[in-house]
């Protein structure tokens, strides 16, 4: 920080406790932050920023100081990305972002660190710097204004050009002392620009309604950005549809391929009177993101059909297929599921499986107890360990983590999905196809016969594939699958259901994990806050009074900081960006099994595990919130609250 920009932080600040809308003892402690992100290394940015583990990062560069691949002055950055802990984008963004941090200035942490509102910052800081402090909902923007700058820059730069008149632009941003900002501006536009000052929130809500965001016209969006797309296995020769019209070919292709970028799980195509809508699930929720004129109605679910080596004339039943496509040297591949509706029309329902790969286990947002646990039963010779949840929890994610760490050229391991969703090098997988008789069962009992060390079933939901399970790790395996029960205890009494003996079930299982998927709160615009007694008592009690001091949940106080949502441009004004796991992990010791040998409650094993120390998924949940990492209403969602669920 230059001593000239240091001294303009202080008078602003003085400004700010003048008026009494701040005190000196926060003043001190912000100017105390703002030193110390000057003098944070890239490392520690992104273990403190982008759930990064410092030991993971901390391992990988002492590993490279004796790999002749790297020279001394080798960064960082580049480092991680060969080590394949990172990539590019993800370095970049970071980069971006710690320079942002170094440079951020007072009034902008006073708001993050919860001392004081934009609302309180902006008329002081508009007095201060003598520019017009804007009210965006009273006077909104000329249109005549809006066309002198493209939507790119303006959403990029965090502006808004509110008047025109005279050659001269007066633009609306957060931060009129930006220099570079004013002559960029000045050089793109050709006009003189004056700088005015408006909240954050107007500018981003005057955006998202000036452009239109997730809503431009389709014959607008096909233009962008598609590649050489190759259908494999695609339209059966000599089919001569209409629906091979370039425009619905180049919409399709592009419906696709977008949805690998935004990280879509699964795209829906509903025909309604008169249009065609198209939305993408992503972070667990339903988003619209196109909607086709009616000429591309049945025209787009025929293509579709063709893609996938479906019956096209068929309309009346359900149908389910493949598509593959090749783009840019990346195969993608999306299962796609027809439904006739009412009135004649026909949905179809594409998963999208082909941008899936493993992660890393540090990466699930395991707590540091349950990664360390969980990590120690990786390494047992025979046994199961079970991942647990309803759809869309993560289940096979964390199942390919687990083999992912695993995996040698020593160890034969074998999986059997429906459908096979990650692949993953070295690994043996199969598909199941019940057209053909390939069911689970049947895949498990050839596996036995194929000297396997370790498998992975994708689904045990039968008896038949749970005795399997159970012999092949009585019999010397390592067994990994997935179930879909509500949590740790649960599982234990669907197997027993199943008509298992008690006795086989307690003495081959070592580990269940149940999961469930969280929204995280947006990196680049989350604030602090401090939150009132009686949401600090809701947390805790939620949490469990004894057990919040035992694990040292923090004690309520007026310097207690938690984070909540705001919305910016980078998660699109929700306020969330990414997911992650909360997690119960129940580690089968002896006295659990006895207990489950002998046909105990469930509440008996409930209270033993929290003795052995299994936090329960909204305890889990609970740590995430006080830690910054997502919000109570997101833990609330996906959790019950009944004692020993």
């Amino acid at each position: 920080m230059t001593l000239l920009a240091q001294k303009c932080d202080q008078k602003l600040g003085q400004i700010l406790i003048k008026q009494k809308i701040l005190t000196e003892q926060n003043l001190s402690r912000v100017l105390d932050i703002q030193q110390r992100n000057k003098k944070n290394r890239f490392g520690d940015y992104l273990v403190e920023n982008y759930s990064f583990r410092r030991d993971e990062i901390e391992a990988t560069l002492k590993e490279a100081k004796s790999n002749p691949e790297f020279s001394k002055s080798a960064r960082i950055g580049e480092i991680l990305i060969s080590s394949g802990i990172t990539n590019r984008e993800q370095v970049n963004t970071a980069l971006i972002n710690q320079k942002k941090t170094k440079n951020e200035k007072i009034g902008s942490l006073l708001i993050k660190n919860g001392l004081i509102s934009e609302a309180q910052l902006l008329p002081v800081l508009a007095q201060k710097l003598r520019v017009p402090l804007l009210d965006l909902e009273e006077k909104p923007p000329s249109a005549n204004a809006l066309k002198t700058l493209p939507q790119k820059i303006a959403t990029r730069m965090g502006v808004v050009p509110v008047e025109f008149r005279d050659k001269t632009i007066v633009v609306a941003t957060t931060d009129p002392t930006d220099l570079v900002a004013e002559r960029y501006l000045r050089f793109i536009t050709g006009c003189t620009v004056k700088m005015a000052l408006a909240s954050s929130k107007q500018i981003f809500d005057v955006q998202r309604r000036a452009f239109d965001w997730g809503r431009r016209k389709t014959d607008e969006r096909l233009g962008e950005g598609i590649g050489e797309v190759e259908v494999i296995g695609g339209e059966k020769e000599g089919n001569t549809i209409r629906e091979t019209d370039p425009t619905v070919i180049k919409l399709v292709n592009k419906v696709l391929l977008t949805s690998i970028g935004n990280v879509a799980t699964h795209i829906h195509f509903e025909p309604g009177s008169g249009n065609l809508k198209i939305s993408y699930r992503t972070n667990g929720e339903y988003h619209l993101v196109y909607e086709t004129p009616e000429t591309f109605r049945k025209a787009v679910l025929a293509r579709l059909k063709a893609m996938a080596n479906l019956d096209i004339s068929e309309c009346k039943k359900p149908q389910s297929g493949k598509i593959l496509l090749q783009s840019n040297n990346m195969k993608l591949e999306y299962w796609i599921e027809t439904t006739p509706t009412v009135e004649g029309q026909e949905d179809a329902v594409l998963r999208v499986v082909a941008n899936s790969k493993p992660l890393p286990l540090y990466k699930l947002g395991l707590s540091d107890d349950n990664l360390k646990k969980f990590k120690g039963l990786l390494n047992k010779p025979n046994g199961i360990v079970l991942s647990v949840g309803p759809k869309k929890s993560g289940k096979t994610t964390s199942i390919h983590a687990a083999l992912k760490e695993i995996a040698t050229p020593k160890r034969k391991i074998w999986t059997v999905e429906d459908p096979v969703e990650i692949i993953q090098p070295g690994l043996r997988q199969v598909q199941i196809n019940h057209q053909t008789g390939l069911t689970f069962s049947h895949v498990l009992q050839s596996f036995i016969r194929a000297d396997p060390d370790i498998i992975m079933i994708g689904e045990i939901d039968d008896a038949s594939t749970a005795r399997i399970a159970i012999d092949a790790s009585l019999n010397g395996r390592l067994v990994f699958g997935t179930l879909e029960t509500s949590n740790a205890a649960e599982t234990v009494n669907r197997f027993i259901q199943l008509g298992l003996k008690p006795t086989d079930f307690a003495e081959a299982m070592l580990a269940i994990l149940a999961q469930r998927l969280v929204l995280k709160l947006c990196i680049f615009c989350k604030e602090a806050y401090s939150p009132d007694f009686h949401e600090y008592e809701e947390l805790t009690r939620s949490y469990g009074l004894e057990l919040s001091q035992l694990d040292k949940i923090p004690t309520y106080s007026d310097d207690l900081l938690l984070m909540r949502k705001k919305g910016c441009l980078k998660c699109k004004g929700t306020g969330y960006l990414g997911q992650t796991g909360i997690h119960e992990l129940l580690v089968f010791t002896d006295p659990l099994s006895r207990l489950i040998a002998n046909r105990q409650d469930v509440s008996d094993m409930c209270r033993m595990s929290a003795k052995e120390n299994m936090r329960l998924l909204r305890m889990d949940g609970i740590q995430k919130v006080f830690q910054g990492i997502t919000s109570y209403d997101q833990v609330a969602k996906v959790c019950t609250w009944k004692v020993g669920v």
